[in-house]
Order: structure tokens, then C-alpha cells, then sequence
């Protein structure tokens, strides 16, 4: 698996920010990551081990090129992402194909990974993940593999939060793009390309305990709170 494509900062990536952000209240509550890989992000170098459930959330908002929520298609078909595509890949054939969305409260460093692949005749719709992650980390189905421009957008200007990326493999540098994040995005082919989440916050926080089975919401106090599950009471403001 060799990625060509070089990442694309774009800046700013929405013409109304606001109206983007909004959206994450609207559409919560939002489940952990842990729930949509019970087995974890985990770190194609072995080198680290088996880590607790972290407090990184998730949402899809559109799939198969269909938006699931009101407002998704502003995020699918945004200008700027599609041009930012077209050219990282040298090509104008895009085909926006989905959005998934992240809530992280304070944690360490997310675990090193790829993205799950695509196929031809072989993605996300059909298929579970896992499923997918071991026909691209086999090499024999790279013909068929779909290649997929990855366009990470933020709306965050804290402490940390690091994108980490390995341009020529793990036994290459890491490279990082920085805060702040207010309205930024990154256009990459992140199914081969290593990368991590970093550290988000400054440290002190300490990490909560909480399974699979979490959720996060907005508290309506401009902060998000994190509950055990999805019925219990809350466990803590994320941020």
C-alpha cells in the first residue's frame, strides 16, 4: 500500500463555522469509539499495550454519499474539500462517500493507525470493519483497493490535540500539524497513511473510567458531559 498524495491544509474550511458546530449539539448524544471498534484503535506496531476505553466519541452524519442528518450535505460536498481532493489525488473525479464526526474530552494520545479501507464491491455499507481492515493489511486485494481522500476539519483551540502523521512510514519521522484548529482541515489519504490522534488538553486532567457502552452530550451549559451509558446519570464534564 504506497500513499502519493501529500496532505492539504485548508484554512478556513467552512465559510460559517458556527453553523457547522452547531450541528454537534443537535445531533447528540454520540456514542464511544470503543462501541464501533470493540477491539480498539489498535497500534500496528504492537509496541504499546492494550489501553482503557478513551473518551473519544463518534457520530456518522452521512453514508453512501447520503446525508443521515440535516446539515451533513454542507460537510460532503464543501468546495473546498472536493478541490483540496482533486488536487492532492490528481484527479477530478471525487465522489463524496461519507462524514463521521468526533467528540474527544481530555486523554492521551490516541493509539497509531490506518483508516478502514474500501474496496470495489467491498466497503463500509456491506461489510464490518474489521473485515475490511484485514483485506487491506493483506496486500491481496490492493488492485481493488478505493482510493479515498480523508478531509479532517477541527472546530478546537486548546491545549494539545495534535494531528500525527508518518509521511514515509513508521520507520520514517512523525510529522504534525498544530493547533490552533478554530476552522481547519486536512486533506489526506489516511487509509495509508499512520497517524494518531494527540494528547488533547494539558495533562492534568484525569482520565474517566468508562466502558464501550458510554455516550456524551452537551450539558446546555456550553459544556459536554459523559454518561456511564446512555440512560445513567452523568459521569463528568468532558469540556
Amino acid at each position: 500500500m504506497t500513499c502519493t498524495a501529500k496532505p492539504i491544509r485548508i484554512e478556513p474550511a467552512f465559510e460559517d463555522p458556527e453553523q457547522i458546530r452547531a450541528m454537534f449539539a443537535r445531533n447528540a448524544p454520540y456514542r464511544a469509539l470503543a462501541a464501533y471498534a470493540p477491539e480498539g484503535l489498535k497500534d500496528e506496531s504492537h509496541a504499546e499495550p492494550r489501553r482503557p476505553v478513551l473518551p473519544w466519541f463518534r457520530g456518522d452524519w452521512a453514508l453512501d454519499g447520503k446525508p443521515l442528518v440535516d446539515g451533513a450535505e454542507l460537510i460532503l460536498h464543501n468546495n473546498k474539500f472536493l478541490e483540496a481532493a482533486r488536487t492532492a489525488f490528481g484527479t477530478p473525479l471525487v465522489h463524496p462517500e461519507f462524514v463521521a464526526v468526533n467528540i474527544n474530552g481530555p486523554m492521551p494520545a490516541g493509539n497509531t493507525h490506518l483508516d478502514n479501507p474500501s474496496f470495489c464491491g467491498a466497503t463500509r455499507v456491506d461489510y464490518p470493519l474489521p473485515f475490511l481492515r484485514v483485506m487491506g493489511f493483506s496486500g491481496l486485494f490492493e488492485p481493488w483497493r478505493v482510493v479515498r481522500a480523508s478531509t479532517l476539519f477541527w472546530f478546537y483551540e486548546g491545549s494539545g490535540g495534535n494531528f500525527d502523521y508518518w509521511p514515509e512510514g513508521l520507520d520514517g519521522p512523525m510529522r504534525s500539524q498544530q493547533p490552533p484548529f478554530g476552522n481547519v482541515a486536512l486533506c489526506a489519504d489516511t487509509d495509508c497513511l499512520y497517524h494518531r490522534i494527540g494528547a488533547v488538553g494539558n495533562g492534568g486532567a484525569e482520565l474517566p473510567q468508562i466502558s464501550a457502552s458510554a455516550t456524551i452530550q452537551p450539558n446546555g451549559d456550553s459544556n459536554w458531559t459523559i454518561l456511564r451509558t446512555e440512560n445513567s446519570a452523568p459521569l463528568t464534564q468532558a469540556m
